[in-house]
């Protein structure tokens, strides 16, 4: 070995020891010749990288050995796809892994313990337990609730202090009280607000509310003095629907998207199956002649509570099987998803939730916002509940076992909700929530997604469109997007 490589050998141990490690002659040797056809300062930038990387691995031991040099070089050089992996993938509702907030750790850790549909009663009051402990934490570490950690601060910020319930009962008044609890009607016409250790009524004739809905079921922040006591729509039956989900279609051969997600209810006709079967068969010929579409695109469709054949519960299982036979003999891509359900695009993911939520938030709130923001203060209350229904549960029912499938914590990149009411869409905190509308009321309008700019644009299908064929020329110019035709969403790259 030239004194060069042997400089590079004692440099190589040096490095391990440093990092807590351990590495026999043989395998630093090994790992000499491995770096020998680089110059000395590819070398160092390589060895920094190895030992990171094996810190990552979390080995039982501190003894290096000729697998862990070899394993991490492949996952540095592996920097493209691997066999068999794609960079678009739906993820189930009911494969979302649950993770419920230690209260004494500080910290989320995952529940590998199964989950079922028909849950015990006990799981009612657990689920709202685990929200309360997710927004807690949110909560605590706020600029206005953390506490001071350099005392002679240039800023005089006030700091407000989180009060539980059973420290108000201890109490006859306490001034400027600050609980983060669930709004609930306990008694009727009494609304109260609780927490894990009891319950208080709030006086709210003069109450003063800050933006967003504040419905029954929600959990909010109530400061006051205590005194003692007190893409949807997307119908398949309608001849229109098909004529323009077929000039959609081939006007999209020619530049495939990653995915087209459908919304429903997909017909008039609730719970009819065989209707529902031969429309989606119908659907599934529209793409006869798309090809390439056919090879590069997945077709998702997402069920409403309108269409067969499951309970009105959320999170709601997809499409039956052999509803979609036909549909799938035309179009084998194409995934049955569930409601609500995840997509995973590159690093970006995004969450979509077919409901008409505006409008059971605008039927339950106690107090109705400002309507020239209404869009805003859609998108706080979701965001800052952290979940999908932040409402009572008889007015959206939840499988109490699989409510965290509905979390919004933390944040996905994009929250696509089919809502029948106008399309709108805004971003706070980094996450974008976007409500498609109605496809027919909207006269077939798109909303254009820009993964790399995060930007939504407006479309829509022409007027004056026609039927077309599979061989008419049609251009539906774009860039790198993902659109949304109202309930449908088009991923391309």
């Amino acid at each position: 070995m030239s004194d060069d490589l042997a400089k590079l050998k004692k440099k190589i141990i040096s490095a391990f020891k440093l990092s807590g490690f351990q590495i026999r002659s043989d395998v630093a040797n090994f790992f000499v010749e491995q770096l020998a056809p680089f110059d000395e300062s590819d070398r160092q930038k390589w060895v920094l990288k190895i030992t990171q990387n094996i810190q990552n691995q979390k080995l039982d031991s501190i003894n290096i050995e000729k697998k862990h040099i070899e394993k991490a070089i492949n996952d540095l050089n592996n920097t493209g796809l691997d066999e068999g992996e794609s960079v678009f993938s739906v993820i189930s509702a009911f494969d979302v892994p649950k993770f419920v907030y230690n209260v004494q750790n500080k910290k989320f850790e995952r529940q590998t313990k199964p989950r079922k549909i028909l849950g015990n009663p006990t799981l009612k009051s657990s689920y709202l337990r685990n929200r309360y402990a997710m927004l807690l934490q949110k909560t605590q570490r706020h600029e206005l609730f953390s506490p001071v950690i350099i005392e002679k601060s240039t800023e005089e910020v006030k700091k407000f202090k989180l009060m539980y319930v059973e420290n108000l009962l201890s109490n006859s008044y306490v001034k400027e009280a600050v609980v983060l609890g669930l709004f609930t009607q306990l008694t009727e016409g009494k609304f109260y607000i609780e927490d894990p250790t009891g319950a208080v009524p709030l006086d709210l004739s003069a109450a003063k509310f800050h933006s967003g809905f504040f419905c029954e079921g929600c959990f909010v922040l109530a400061e006051g003095n205590f005194d003692d006591g007190v893409l949807k729509d997307v119908r398949l039956d309608l001849p229109i629907v098909q004529e323009k989900l077929r000039l959609l279609f081939v006007g999209y051969d020619n530049c495939p998207p990653v995915a087209i997600v459908l919304m429903g209810p997909f017909s008039v006709v609730e719970k009819d199956l065989y209707k529902m079967k031969t429309l989606l068969t119908q659907l599934g010929t529209l793409t006869n002649g798309c090809n390439q579409l056919k090879k590069e695109t997945d077709i998702v469709l997402v069920p409403s509570s309108d269409d067969p054949a499951a309970a009105n519960i959320l999170p709601r299982k997809g499409l039956p099987e052999c509803l979609a036979e036909g549909l799938k003999k035309h179009y084998p891509r194409t995934i049955l998803a569930t409601n609500p359900c995840r997509l995973q695009y590159c690093t970006q993911q995004i969450v979509v939730f077919k409901m008409d939520l505006l409008s059971k938030f605008c039927r339950n709130t106690l107090h109705f916002p400002d309507t020239t923001n209404i869009d805003y203060h859609f998108a706080r209350t979701l965001i800052c509940q952290g979940t999908l229904t932040p409402i009572n549960p008889i007015a959206i029912p939840v499988h109490w076992d699989f409510d965290d499938c509905l979390s919004l914590y933390p944040l996905p990149d994009l929250v696509v909700i089919g809502d029948t009411s106008q399309s709108f869409h805004t971003t706070q905190r980094g996450c974008t929530v976007l409500n498609t509308g109605s496809f027919i009321k909207s006269q077939f309008s798109f909303k254009v997604y820009v993964p790399s700019t995060r930007t939504i644009e407006d479309s829509e299908i022409p007027e004056d469109e026609t039927m077309i064929g599979a061989n008419d020329d049609v251009n539906l110019e774009s860039s790198e997007l993902m659109r949304t035709v109202n309930d449908t969403a088009m991923l391309e790259v």
